[in-house]
């Protein structure tokens, strides 16, 4: 007897349309794309995956209404989306009994932290997809609700040197070299110092690069007298 887990995973019907997201920027159309997504991304879902979009791909594009009820079903018992994932992966069977009872504990125990804990998860997940801009402002979010959600130094010290690493990977070296310094302060991490060294050589490094070096007024003459030569052979 083959089970509906079993002829989901074997149709291998690619959609005509694909379901895009946004982060890592890629195309889904099948679905064993989207499980092998959703189980590589259980700890850091980016908000918005599970959805109406979703649902309305499933049906529409996989010809699997049945599944996007459920699922849609899940969402509105209040199932976060690590959990609604969980649920997928396992409706279609393509992973191990022990891999998805691993992520039915980290389900679990996501639903134990806090909004902070979660956010940091998402800005962390856009830093690690190269979404500088966006992480910088899910940073700058997390800091903004430490009067809301008090966190330990090394907490804070770790969002100020993530902020860092995004902003020296924008060639950001004098905002990097401040947030690096400001990790340290909170972290004590030897990480966080040698990116500081690292960000302020990189800074005096990128000044030296633009600045002009002096020179003498007899010097400046050369330099326009060369230039003017090399006009009036262009002119004439």
């Amino acid at each position: 007897m083959v089970s509906m887990s079993e002829l989901w995973i074997c149709r291998e019907q690619v959609a005509k349309k694909p379901f895009r997201l946004e982060i890592p920027d890629v195309e889904i159309w099948t679905i064993e794309e989207l499980c092998f997504y959703l189980f590589q991304s259980k700890d850091s879902l980016e908000d918005g995956v599970i959805g109406p979009e979703l649902f309305a791909w499933l049906s529409e594009e996989l010809a699997l209404p049945r599944l996007a009820a459920a699922l849609e079903q899940e969402q509105q018992q209040g199932r976060q989306d690590c959990w609604c994932a969980w649920f997928l992966l396992k409706e279609i069977g393509m992973y191990s009994t022990k891999e998805l009872e691993e992520m039915r504990l980290l389900c679990l125990a996501l639903e134990d932290k806090d909004e902070f804990e979660r956010q940091k998860l998402k800005a962390d997940r856009l830093l690690r997809g190269q979404k500088y801009g966006r992480c910088i402002d899910a940073y700058g979010r997390l800091l903004a609700m430490d009067q809301v959600y008090p966190q330990k130094k090394i907490v804070l010290g770790d969002i100020w040197h993530n902020l860092g690493v995004a902003h020296a990977r924008m060639f950001l070296f004098a905002e990097a070299e401040e947030y690096f310094s400001k990790a340290y302060e909170c972290n004590q991490r030897a990480e966080s110092k040698a990116a500081l060294q690292q960000a302020r050589a990189k800074r005096e490094q990128q000044s030296g690069e633009f600045e002009i070096p002096p020179r003498s007024e007899e010097e400046w003459n050369v330099c326009l007298n060369q230039l003017r030569e090399e006009y009036k052979k262009k002119v004439m």
